[in-house]
């Protein structure tokens, strides 16, 4: 199957699960997120406002700035695809990208190395259980990720984890997956590199 046809199938798929999901179910995401000590324990964490039918992430914006850890967002550059990072003090810090993803003002950039970052959470259009994503095809993650010294976990509801999904030699697993299903959603990775 194509990864073009993987896009379209799994994207029903999140649409479907986000149309049934709910704030229980949300929660318990959060929870499975929180879970994760490398993640629970950053003081420094990336993090990425989620748009149409990804499981929402605001809350967790919110909480982590809460428990006051540093928190930064990508800012995306659409022309050379690539991101740079920008910490936030609050979701009033973000405006809308050219791809109608919140983001930080690049007006108010405060730049974050991406060696700062201790844990990052990353989006997809699906996730398989050997940590391999599907994004969007156009490569912001694929090219960002190899800057990250951190575990990058993946974000998404129970539905988008597949079986395998196609991988490239270039292309990084994350660490873990946080889905709604309680303890057990985080997935460690085994064999990792």
């Amino acid at each position: 199957m194509s990864k073009a046809t993987l896009r379209a199938k799994f994207k029903a798929i999140r649409q479907a699960a986000h149309d049934s999901a709910n704030p229980s179910v949300w929660r318990r995401m959060q929870q499975s997120l929180w879970s994760f000590e490398a993640f629970s324990g950053a003081k420094t964490v990336m993090l990425y406002c989620s748009k149409e039918s990804e499981a929402p992430t605001q809350d967790i914006i919110q909480k982590a700035l809460d428990e006051g850890k540093k928190v930064c967002l990508p800012i995306t550059n659409a022309s050379e695809r690539t991101m740079e990072l920008s910490f936030i003090s609050s979701l009033d810090d973000l405006v809308p990208s050219s791809f109608g993803v919140m983001e930080p003002k690049l007006s108010g950039l405060i730049s974050c190395k991406p060696s700062d970052v201790m844990a990052a959470l990353v989006p997809g259009i699906a996730f398989d259980r050997d940590g391999y994503r599907l994004g969007w095809g156009l490569g912001f993650y694929d090219r960002f990720l190899p800057s990250l010294s951190c575990p990058a976990i993946g974000y998404c509801y129970e539905a988008q984890i597949a079986e395998k999904l196609p991988r490239e030699k270039f292309d990084i697993p994350v660490k873990a997956i946080a889905t709604e299903n309680g303890a057990k959603a985080i997935i460690h990775i085994k064999n990792m590199q």
